[in-house]
């Protein structure tokens, strides 16, 4: 997926909707045909900032009383 949106839930949506990378457009467009490889090959594409905020979003959630 090839988006401006850095918000949680989007990248969240997009894993549900089977996305196996996820671009931002600011990104260097250098990497967009690494990225397009990867992803072809199996590898899971995500910037790292984007799963820290989401590990530490799902931590939260999972020490929150229920």
């Amino acid at each position: 997926m090839l988006t401006v949106s850095e918000s949680e839930e989007h990248v969240l949506a997009a894993i549900r909707a089977g996305a196996s990378g996820y671009l931002l457009k600011q990104a260097d467009p250098e990497r967009l045909p690494l990225v397009i490889r990867a992803v072809a090959a199996g590898e899971p594409v995500f910037p790292p900032h984007l799963i820290r905020r989401l590990r530490e979003k799902i931590g939260q959630s999972a020490a929150a009383p229920g």
